[in-house]
């Protein structure tokens, strides 16, 4: 999805996690869950990062 959502979303995305979160145990579990999300809006048929605003 994020992919998907164009090259600026992709940027902002990586950005939060190299810059944003210093720690890297907290830097894990943040992407371990924004991953399980993306994976839980999939498979519920979210079609797309736009149609959650």
């Amino acid at each position: 999805m994020v992919v998907a959502a164009g090259e600026e979303t992709i940027v902002r995305f990586l950005e939060f996690f190299a810059a944003e979160i210093r720690t890297p145990h907290t830097r894990r579990a943040y992407a371990r869950a924004a991953g399980e999300f993306l994976a839980w809006c999939e498979g519920a048929g979210v079609p797309s990062l736009a149609a959650m605003l």
